[in-house]
């Protein structure tokens, strides 16, 4: 059972990862933001990433408000996130320049409130409160590229598609073969000879 839920989910990461692609690819308005979302299956669940691009960023310069655009984006994640049964983590990145010289809001700070922000939209999005499992704020500590601290790229969100969470049901239909034992027991049932009483023959 255990080994057929593991395949289970395999198969539903696999779907949400192509439908999230096809969806941005099909869609005229999201094809010059295509470079801004990353998806990844990663021992932790499926990680979809909303990420900066020079000249294309998710926030306001220093702040946790979001652009129109990354709203879009998300609520076509959303989209295929209601599709799916996992909990959800939702990070906070930012790059590694500091802002304003201050030692009270900082980029632990800030990371966390964009982490919180997407929660607050996902919310809005009818996703589940019960759903959320971690949000939290990494600030520049995981860098997306590590030989490049300060570049766009490394301000994003990750919203993960947690493995071996939410309520999991082995579909009976995606068993391996069901329908093809159903159908050899049609074939032997229709193939069995009918028992009744013959008429008996009339007296010569």
């Amino acid at each position: 059972m255990k080994e057929a839920l593991k395949k289970q989910e395999e198969k539903q990461f696999e779907d949400a990862k192509e439908k999230l692609e096809k969806a941005m690819k099909d869609n005229p308005a999201f094809r010059k933001l295509a470079n801004s979302l990353m998806i990844d299956n990663t021992p932790e669940g499926l990680r979809i990433q909303i990420v900066d691009q020079d000249g294309l960023a998710m926030f306001q310069s220093g702040s946790e408000k979001m652009i129109l655009h990354a709203k879009k984006i998300l609520e076509l994640v959303v989209k295929v996130i209601k599709t799916q049964p996992q909990d959800l983590a939702i990070e906070g990145h930012t790059d590694a320049s500091r802002f304003g010289g201050s030692n009270v809001y900082t980029n632990w700070e800030l990371s966390a409130d964009r982490a919180n922000t997407a929660r607050r939209y996902l919310l809005h999005l009818k996703i589940p409160e019960k759903r959320i499992g971690r949000v939290v704020g990494k600030a520049a500590k995981q860098p997306l590229l590590k030989d490049d601290p300060g570049n766009s790229r490394n301000r994003r969100l990750s919203i993960i598609l947690l493995r071996g969470t939410g309520d999991q049901k082995l579909a009976p239909e995606k068993l391996p073969g069901l329908r093809a034992i159903q159908k050899k027991q049609l074939e032997t049932q229709q193939a069995k000879p009918k028992l009744g009483i013959s008429a008996p023959k009339p007296a010569k």
